[in-house]
């Protein structure tokens, strides 16, 4: 844990902070570069996965099943990002 600034008050608060104990400013941290291209592969990933389960939905009825899968599951994770 490290102290930097408020950058609404200027004031000393941890990293880890939601919002700033002296004023409420919402601090938004941002995700580190490797979360961030670990999530985009697995969007990308899910999206292929959604695709191929709706052709493939044309030829066998149960894929379709396959695609709400892979979309609910691709929305999930998207919220929790």
């Amino acid at each position: 844990m490290s102290l930097v600034r408020c950058s609404e008050c200027g004031q000393s608060i941890s990293n880890r902070a939601a919002s700033c104990p002296h004023c409420g400013y919402k601090a938004h941290r941002s995700a580190s570069g490797l979360e961030t291209v670990v999530m985009s592969v697995f969007r990308i990933v899910m999206l292929l996965l959604t695709v191929f389960a709706v052709v493939a939905g044309f030829i066998f009825p149960f894929a379709w099943i396959l695609a709400i899968l892979f979309l609910v599951l691709g929305i999930a994770v998207k919220r929790v990002a």
